[in-house]
């Protein structure tokens, strides 16, 4: 059920899925009392701070849409300590797996660079990603069909701009080199608000269509 389409539309082949890889960042630094023995610390929130302001400002792919977002920052002990331990949670977005991992070799350039320069350790662990979408055209049809023929779908779109990533393209991944196919589509239903805002809720009725096109795809491929 996507923010793409509204309550009534199904879209068989979502573009603008994104790559995406999730990395967790965290410094560590020395402590040291601020006045006392400022030169015997090393300031891991400092060298934190400027490693995002240097990532959220890093060059962009010129052969297509590439995003970077900081969500989460946490920093420092106590208020008159120099700060020894600093962790950013980040994520980095492209059209295309090359565009995505450009983002990620940026990303850790960035990190590097800054711990060099704040003479802190550092460590950068990946902890999710997901991959570019490739439909299969049999299944595409199949559910272009069911869909269309469900009381509930006014409208199937082939095409349509989806602008997220997804991880059901990992599994799809694992689904072919098994020698298996994959579809992702999209159900429309309409929104009170955009994604990540708590005042969001969806049109239950879009259930009812995801239920009729899984319901009928079953029977279709088992010859029902």
């Amino acid at each position: 059920l996507s923010m793409m389409c509204p309550t009534g539309e199904v879209c068989v082949y979502p573009e603008g899925v994104l790559c995406t890889t999730k990395l967790d960042v965290r410094f560590k630094g020395r402590p040291a009392h601020p006045t006392m023995s400022p030169h015997l610390g090393r300031n891991a929130l400092a060298c934190a701070c400027t490693c995002v302001s240097e990532l959220l400002g890093m060059a962009r792919h010129g052969k297509g849409l590439g995003c970077i977002n900081v969500g989460m920052m946490q920093a420092g002990e106590g208020r008159n300590v120099i700060p020894v331990h600093a962790q950013v949670q980040l994520e980095v977005r492209g059209e295309t797996a090359e565009i995505n991992d450009f983002m990620v070799d940026q990303a850790n350039r960035i990190v590097k660079g800054t711990a060099l320069a704040y003479d802190v350790d550092y460590e950068v662990e990946k902890v999710g990603e997901a991959g570019e979408l490739n439909n299969d055209p049999e299944l595409a049809s199949l559910v272009t069909e069911v869909a269309g023929s469900l009381p509930s779908c006014e409208r199937v779109v082939q095409h349509k701009k989806l602008g997220c990533s997804e991880d059901f393209t990992m599994l799809a991944t694992r689904v072919k080199a098994a020698g298996g196919k994959s579809e992702f589509f999209v159900v429309g239903a309409d929104r009170t608000a955009a994604h990540h805002q708590r005042e969001f809720d969806f049109d239950e009725k879009g259930l009812e269509t995801a239920f009729g096109i899984f319901k009928g795809c079953v029977l279709k491929l088992n010859g029902i």
